[in-house]
């Protein structure tokens, strides 16, 4: 039997038989290699067991597949996971605090504000529960069995009178009270009422008992007198149709009046005088005298 020939593909004499097409030439034998690469990297495509792009070529001279560029997948850039930088972090650092500035003035001065509202409104308070107190203690001054005058005591900021105003557990008994200023040991000067319960004894009121003190209003130091007195007084002989004249006294002493003068009205000023709104000034007609 003939052998074929390498190059002519018939049988030379004397050669191994080979299967006809079959090439054993070195360069055959790296085709077929190289056909079997590319064969196994597009399976491997198929079945996505490889990740590679286009770039991937074959080493014909080799005949091993090389993968010259792997995709990148979205979200491994190292780049993305870096984080922030020290200036970043300052820069995002001095825009709080700027921020936080402007935010924390304004609180502080809404705060700030709404102290002072509160602090007026309870001063105001004060001031009109005191010059309340102070009026119907005043406008119930009468003369008691006993007394010659309904008036003890006057200065520019203290009365001393009788009333029956019911302050204490009765309305029909002439309880003593005065209305004067005191100074504080911290140099603040407070409003202060003192009421005496009267005792009847001989047939006359004494008033033997200890006063009970009431603080109506407190200023600070270096403040004037929260409480000034200016008493009216009319003739009696008529009618007290008209004031006679009015009493503004330096000093504290006992109040003269001629024959048929009676006091008919007192006029209190309360509050504190750095603050002249919180000022309530009233005139407190005397109904059991004039």
């Amino acid at each position: 039997m003939a052998i074929p020939d390498a190059r002519t593909g018939s049988n030379a004499p004397g050669s191994a038989p080979t299967l006809p097409g079959l090439h054993t030439s070195d360069r055959g034998r790296r085709q077929l290699h190289s056909c079997r690469s590319r064969q196994s990297v597009a399976e491997s495509l198929r079945d996505g067991s490889a990740d590679l792009d286009s770039d991937t070529v074959a080493d014909g001279d080799r005949g091993h597949a090389m993968i010259t560029r792997p995709q990148t997948v979205k979200g491994d850039d190292p780049a993305g996971d870096a984080g922030f930088t020290l200036t970043e972090l300052l820069m995002a650092m001095a825009i709080f605090g700027i921020l936080m500035a402007i935010v924390g003035g304004a609180m502080l001065s809404g705060f700030s504000t709404i102290r002072t509202v509160i602090s007026e409104t309870s001063d105001q308070a004060d001031v009109q529960n005191s010059a309340e107190w102070t009026t119907r203690l005043l406008r119930y001054m009468d003369i008691p069995t006993g007394r010659t005058a309904a008036i003890d005591q006057l200065g520019p900021t203290s009365i001393t009178f009788y009333t029956y105003s019911g302050t204490g557990d009765r309305n029909d008994v002439p309880y003593k009270a005065k209305v004067s200023t005191i100074a504080n040991a911290n140099g603040s000067t407070s409003l202060v009422s003192d009421i005496w319960t009267p005792t009847m004894v001989a047939a006359a009121w004494t008033w033997p008992e200890p006063a009970v003190r009431r603080t109506l209003l407190t200023v600070p130091q270096g403040v004037a007198a929260p409480l000034r007195l200016t008493l009216a007084t009319c003739d009696t002989l008529t009618e007290c149709t008209s004031v006679k004249r009015e009493i503004a006294p330096a000093v504290l002493g006992p109040v003269s009046l001629d024959v048929g003068e009676v006091p008919q009205s007192v006029t209190i000023t309360i509050g504190n005088p750095a603050e002249p709104g919180t000022l309530v000034t009233q005139r407190v007609r005397l109904v059991n005298l004039g």
